[in-house]
């Protein structure tokens, strides 16, 4: 698991959104849900509930997000 994944997941987290997250990293939103995805693989669990358009954090991700 690489640190650099999991400041990103709380960087999302605290900016809300995978939107607002790209535009402070200056990094395509495509490649944020990539390495997110990659996390969840890694530790077999959803940390976000994803819908159409938004995503919503998922039990899992509040635990993961209060551990780290």
């Amino acid at each position: 698991m690489r640190i650099e994944d999991i400041k990103l997941f709380h960087l999302i987290v605290d900016a809300g959104n995978l939107t607002k997250a790209s535009e402070l990293l200056d990094l395509p939103k495509s490649n944020l849900s990539r390495r997110i995805k990659n996390l969840e693989i890694e530790l077999k669990v959803s940390l976000f509930h994803r819908h159409q358009r938004a995503i919503t954090l998922s039990e899992n991700g509040r635990l993961f997000y209060q551990r780290t």
